[in-house]
């Protein structure tokens, strides 16, 4: 490696680094989480093919933003199960406001968000 000097001239640097040997591959999870990753994504695809889209597309003031997403209508946290009767289909955009105002969400669309003693509780977990 070199450099410049102010004068135009050339001075050499030191060695550069040595690369670094990186160890072998690491498998990133394991087989029984891997399982799962794969029916998440085909659960994905699936809500996907059956709602053509967000849903929520020119039902509100907001947008559709950003890729398709599913959303949990019972939340996972709350054992809500990757199952097509608790998934949806949602833009970016209002994924994220639903999670911002669930209020007002539920006040309009109330098949949207279930919630603790709502009927569908026990079908969607």
């Amino acid at each position: 490696m070199t450099r410049f000097d102010a004068d135009g001239g050339v001075t050499p640097l030191a060695k550069a680094p040595a690369r670094v040997k990186w160890r072998k591959p690491v498998k990133p999870v394991s087989d029984k989480r891997a399982g799962k990753f794969d029916l998440h994504a085909k659960l994905r695809a699936d809500v996907l093919a059956r709602d053509g889209g967000c849903v929520l597309h020119g039902e509100t003031d907001i947008d559709c933003t950003g890729r398709p997403t599913v959303h949990h209508r019972r939340k996972a946290g709350a054992c809500g199960a990757w199952s097509m009767r608790n998934l949806v289909c949602l833009c970016w955009g209002h994924n994220t406001d639903i999670e911002n105002r669930p209020d007002y969400y539920r006040e309009r669309w109330p098949w949207l968000i279930v919630r603790e003693g709502d009927d569908e509780w026990e079908a969607c977990g």
